[in-house]
């Protein structure tokens, strides 16, 4: 009985060690589950068309309502159209905790400033134009 309490400890204690890592690795951002034309076309046609895991639900279900302010630019689109992205936006949104902002602009949220200090620096030497520039760097 003894045997069976402390090999239920050991995988007890595993398990919370390994758990974090796994969810890290069952989520990468730049693998799109699914493709949409339209999101490809549409999103893709004025900058690169940001994969959906980049951004939590609910902030690509504020970017959507907004298309009329997309960062200064009346980026609408007709409704059967904004629909059909933001569900396929939406069934594709990251899940992890860090994904969610209060900035719908993805190159100022805190996990994209902790992962591209070097890109802040390229920037600031004059080397890339801008951060959301992802393919400079991202082939």
């Amino acid at each position: 009985m003894l045997e069976k309490i402390t090999n239920m400890k050991c995988f007890v204690a595993l398990a919370i060690i390994l758990a974090p890592q796994i969810s890290v690795a069952a989520e990468d951002v730049w693998e799109v589950r699914e493709t949409s034309s339209a999101w490809q076309t549409e999103c893709g046609s004025c900058h690169m068309a940001f994969p959906p895991g980049l951004l939590s639900r609910n902030n690509w279900q504020q970017m959507m309502q907004g298309l009329d302010k997309h960062f200064g630019v009346n980026a609408s689109l007709d409704e059967k159209l904004r629909e059909e992205i933001t569900a396929f936006l939406l069934r594709n949104s990251g899940t992890s905790w860090n994904r969610s902002t209060d900035s719908l602009r993805i190159t100022e949220t805190g996990w994209f400033k902790k992962r591209h200090r070097g890109g802040i620096s390229m920037l600031s030497k004059g080397r890339i134009k801008s951060l959301a520039d992802c393919l400079a760097c991202h082939q």
